[in-house]
């Protein structure tokens, strides 16, 4: 939602042509994400890293600059990561209770 407002905010007040970040400026790491959903969930999770899929060029650490976005439009980000997370698992616990009826 933030990210749709964002959107929105950028159609009614910034110029066209511009290119923007949308984030939160936050730094979040996939790990807490994971943790989250960990806690949150209902179902054990188990985690594994395929070392095949790591690559020794990915940056340690990478956070967004939202500074353009927010002297354009005034937008702020309003929903935490966690709020995410508890939205996104709510919405996958009914999408998969309707397939059972």
């Amino acid at each position: 939602r933030d990210a749709v407002r964002a959107l929105w905010l950028l159609l009614d007040r910034a110029p066209p042509g511009e290119v923007y970040n949308v984030c939160s400026g936050v730094p979040v790491r996939i790990g807490d994400i994971v943790e989250m959903v960990q806690v949150r969930g209902r179902v054990p999770v188990e985690i594994r890293t395929d070392p095949e899929r790591l690559r020794p060029t990915d940056e340690p650490l990478l956070v967004g600059d939202n500074s353009k976005l927010r002297n354009a439009t005034g937008w702020l980000p309003e929903i935490t990561m966690a709020e995410t997370v508890d939205e996104l698992l709510a919405a996958w616990r009914a999408r998969y209770r309707g397939k059972d009826g």
